[in-house]
């Protein structure tokens, strides 16, 4: 099982290590499904936040903000072109894109070592 990923806390990892590019991988865990989120802000009590809680107490009483967006049927573990990925797919990682304020460059498709593509938005 995966959950769904939450940019809020990646936005708090890229700006405490720095980087520049994603990695992000097992995208295929989430073929067949008909939506897919994407953890984009906190509620915590009553008011929305982008950023992650800087307060133990605080996360403590955070509930996640998610964006639905339509999944994809297709099975993706031999997709090594972007324009072959299916439109759920693609904009999902569009949204990460924008959300994190960073490039993905790879995107993990499969188990193997080989299942992988280079990502550009198209």
């Amino acid at each position: 099982r995966a959950g769904w990923l939450d940019c809020a806390m990646l936005r708090q990892a890229v700006r405490l290590n720095s980087l520049t590019e994603l990695a992000l991988t097992k995208l295929d865990v989430l073929d067949g499904f008909e939506e897919v989120k994407v953890c984009t802000a906190y509620e915590i009590d009553g008011t929305i936040s982008r950023g992650y809680p800087d307060r133990s107490v605080l996360l403590a009483r955070a509930r996640p903000v998610y964006t639905a967006m339509p999944g994809w049927s297709e099975t993706i573990g031999e997709v090594r072109s972007p324009h072959d990925l299916p439109d759920g797919a693609r904009r999902m990682l569009e949204l990460v894109q924008d959300e994190v304020g960073i490039k993905v460059g790879v995107v993990g498709v499969g188990a193997e070592r080989d299942d992988h593509l280079q990502w550009t938005a198209t």
